[in-house]
């Protein structure tokens, strides 16, 4: 492997790092109040906003991730009775994907950095 190759890979990792954490900081600053009045039913969201509205941006983001999560996993959190199954099957498919796009990146891309790390 010559020196410009491990690089080279860490680049290409890099780059769609940056982009989808510019995505998730843009949506969880746009968007985060707005689907969560699309879930204004589910107590798992309203404890959530409730527990990190007062971090302000950082709050966001991490409640923007929940939602995330509560989006992929919802016949789990429904079970659990904290999310109202309707609301999340009558969530607007294109932000669905959005968010859980960015995220998805984001995650790919952290997992191919811890992977392809040059050695030594």
């Amino acid at each position: 492997m010559s020196p410009g190759e491990p690089g080279l890979i860490v680049l290409l990792v890099f780059i769609p790092m940056i982009i989808s954490l510019l995505m998730v900081s843009y949506l969880a600053h746009a968007y985060t109040t707005r689907v969560e009045s699309l879930l204004s039913n589910s107590q798992f969201v309203k404890h959530h906003k409730e527990t990190f509205s007062g971090l302000g941006f950082m709050g966001k983001v991490v409640r923007s991730g929940f939602i995330v999560f509560v989006l992929l996993m919802h016949q789990l959190m429904a079970r659990r009775g904290g999310v109202v199954v309707d609301q999340v099957k009558n969530f607007p498919i294109k932000l669905k994907r959005i968010l859980v796009g960015s995220w998805g990146m984001l995650l790919l891309s952290a997992v191919a950095l811890m992977l392809f790390v040059p050695k030594g």
